[in-house]
Parts: structure tokens; sequence; C-alpha cells
């Protein structure tokens, strides 16, 4: 088997850094936040102009919860290393796809009130 290697660049992980931070509705100054820096630097990182480190790349794989091979070279087919909740996520998609359209909506009913039930409580 032949291994074809990956390219990491700046600029690509800038740009999968935007598409998570508007993903999860956050602004630069938000995710700055999050992450312990600046605003200007996670629009830096955005832009490709910052390098970014190992310690902001583990903050921001927390901050929105996927791998950090996953943040490098955003690609679906990445699966070397993945969060617990993005497995069990995961294997709850491979659940899902079994059922019919009725079941579908009953879960996904369910898991709907169950997430205004926890916003309620706190």
């Amino acid at each position: 088997m032949k291994y074809k290697s990956k390219i990491f660049k700046k600029e690509n992980l800038g740009k999968t850094l935007e598409k998570y931070r508007k993903m999860h509705n956050l602004s630069t100054a938000e995710l700055g936040r999050l992450m312990g820096v600046s605003q200007t630097f996670v629009s830096q990182m955005e832009r490709g102009i910052r390098h970014v480190s190992l310690k902001s790349l583990v903050r921001m794989s927390e901050v929105f919860d996927v791998s950090i091979d996953k943040l490098i070279y955003d690609d679906e087919n990445t699966t070397a290393i993945q969060s617990p909740k993005e497995k069990k996520l995961k294997n709850l998609y491979a659940l899902c796809t079994s059922l019919d359209e009725d079941e579908l909506e009953y879960v996904i009913s369910n898991i709907e009130n169950f997430i205004k039930l926890k916003g309620k409580k706190h």
C-alpha cells in the first residue's frame, strides 16, 4: 500500500478555523476569549498570517470538540484522533441511519426536548 502524504498549509488551517468558528456562531473576539488569545490573533490565524502553536491547536480542538488532525487537514476521512464526543456522535449517526422516517422524527423530537429541558435548568 502506497502512503499518500498530506501537505499542511497554514492558510488552509485558517480557513478551517474560520469555518468552525462560524459553525459555532462565534465572533473572533468570542473565540479569542475562549482560547485565551486576542481577537487580532484569531483574525491573523484565519488569514494565514500567524503561525499556530501546538498550544493554540490543542485549545481550538477543545473549543470545537474536534481532533487536531481534523483542524489541520479538515478531512472528513481523517479518523486517527477523535474526541470521545465525536466518536459518540458518529455512533449515534450510524444507529440512526437504520431508522425509518417516523422513528427518526421520534428520536429527534426527544433530543430536542432534552436540550430544551437542559437549557431551563441552567
